[in-house]
Parts: structure tokens; C-alpha cells; sequence
């Protein structure tokens, strides 16, 4: 059993995985004064489920949690814990200027995607930004990275005196009929928008410069609110709410499986 850990800068994910199959996970709040408690008390239930194990394999956009989730793990009789990192055999290349600043869960969705989907792919990550990576041939060619909605609808009532914060909801109509169905309309269409735009120009893009490969792209969305939204059925091929994990795994077995 291996467990693979996503430190994101809103969530902290948690999945153990027996073979390729996660058999159960836990989400706790990265941004909580009480993460390492509740860390702690979920691991403590999954140990008297006999659910730990001794490899863990983690990725991190929040360096400063690093040490003090490695911590836990080793109290918790994870001897073996591995961090992703750009000296790992990674499954694609780089066209990429100072890719270590790459965000180490672009990294590792890149992998995951790569291995299970394919060597052409756009990845969409709908986490706290909204990450878009291009991959053709193999080889990472870049991407882009936009505030998430979350962010947005954040920032827009912290702003306003008079704007409500609501939930994001599928919308069928694009004309709200009040300031709450307006502000969910702009969240939802707009966002529909930024994406298939983004898309587009980086399908644009690949035409000019990857002759005959655009019609070859694999669409694949993740995140956290990936299959919350409507307009992402419609636009993507495949949407994997899990692609960060199932990356790690594979790394894992590439590079540390004889550990």
C-alpha cells in the first residue's frame, strides 16, 4: 500500500493506493491553523483501519508544511517518504526555460497524464489558479496560469459593499435575473469563456508550431471542482479528479518501487 499526498495551497489531499486503485482518502484545509491536528486525527483513524503503511510519496506548492507533514508520517510509521522533485526520471521532456520553477503538481499532473492518456494533451487544473499545461510529443512545452474561480468570487465580494458571497452552480440561462443569479452567471459563463478562449489559442498555437498534432490533443481537466461544473463535460475529453495522485503513484513505482 502506498500513500500519495497533494499539499496544495487550499487543500491537503491524502490517498492510499493498492496497486492502482485508491481504497480511501481524506482532505484537510491547508490554510487551517489546526492542519496538523487534523492531520494527525484522520491518520489515527486510518491506522485503526489498517490503512497506513510505510511509503508515502508526496508533491508541494506550500514548502514551509513540507518538514512538519513528514513529521506526522514518521510518527505514524512511514519510513519511506519521498517528495517529487525535477531529479526524478520523469515520463516527458522539457522545452521549458528555469523549469524548476514549475509548480511540483504541474509536475506531477503532467505525469499522470502522460502515462494514462496520452503523449498529447492540454491538462486544465481548477485548483485555487487555474493551470493550463501543453504537452505534445511527450515533451512539456509550457502553459499558462489564471486566478481560480474561487479567487475571483473571494476578491469581487471582499471589494463590493454590497455583493453576497454564493455558491458556483451550473446556470442554464446567461441573464440573471437578480444580483445573486447575475453574479453566478458571471462566474459560470465567464469562466466557460477564459477556458475555451485559452484553449482555443493554445490549439491555435500547436497548429503553427506542431504541424498535424492538433487534431491529435487529448482534453483533461482536474482539480478540485473539476466535475462540478457543467461547461467542463462539454468542453474536455476527460476529467480525472485525481490526476495530481495517480502522477505520484507513477513516479513512485518509476523511480522508488525498489525502496
Amino acid at each position: 500500500m502506498i500513500l500519495t499526498i497533494d499539499i496544495g495551497n487550499t487543500d491537503t489531499i491524502f490517498a492510499f493506493w493498492e496497486k492502482n486503485s485508491i481504497i480511501n482518502s481524506f482532505r484537510v484545509n491547508t490554510k487551517s491553523k489546526n492542519i496538523i491536528n487534523d492531520c494527525e486525527n484522520n491518520l489515527v483513524k486510518y491506522k485503526n483501519k489498517s490503512l497506513i503503511c510505510d511509503r508515502a510519496i508526496y508533491c508541494s506548492v506550500v514548502p514551509s508544511l513540507n518538514n512538519k507533514i513528514e513529521k506526522i508520517l514518521k510518527e505514524f510509521g512511514i519510513k519511506n517518504i519521498f517528495i517529487l522533485n525535477l531529479k526524478l526520471e520523469m515520463p516527458y521532456e522539457f522545452n521549458y526555460q528555469n523549469k524548476e520553477t514549475l509548480g511540483a503538481d504541474r509536475l506531477a499532473n503532467a505525469a499522470g497524464a502522460v502515462l494514462n492518456y496520452g503523449k498529447n494533451v492540454i491538462i486544465v487544473d481548477f485548483g485555487t489558479a487555474i493551470t493550463f499545461c501543453l504537452i505534445v510529443d511527450s515533451v512539456y512545452q509550457g502553459g499558462l496560469i489564471t486566478p481560480g474561480i474561487k479567487i475571483a468570487l473571494d476578491s469581487l465580494v471582499e471589494k463590493t459593499a454590497a455583493l453576497k458571497k454564493i455558491e458556483i452552480e451550473n446556470q442554464k440561462n446567461i441573464l440573471g435575473k437578480s444580483t445573486e443569479l447575475a453574479m453566478k452567471s458571471g462566474l459560470y459563463y465567464g469562466w466557460k469563456g477564459l477556458v475555451k478562449e485559452i484553449i482555443q489559442e493554445i490549439k491555435n498555437y500547436v497548429k503553427i508550431h506542431h504541424k498535424n498534432q492538433e487534431d491529435k490533443l487529448i482534453l483533461i481537466a482536474t482539480g478540485g471542482i473539476s466535475e462540478n461544473l457543467y461547461f467542463i463535460q462539454e468542453i474536455f475529453d476527460i476529467i480525472d479528479k485525481n490526476l495530481t495522485l495517480r502522477g505520484l503513484l507513477f513516479l513512485y513505482h518509476k523511480n522508488y518501487n525498489n525502496s
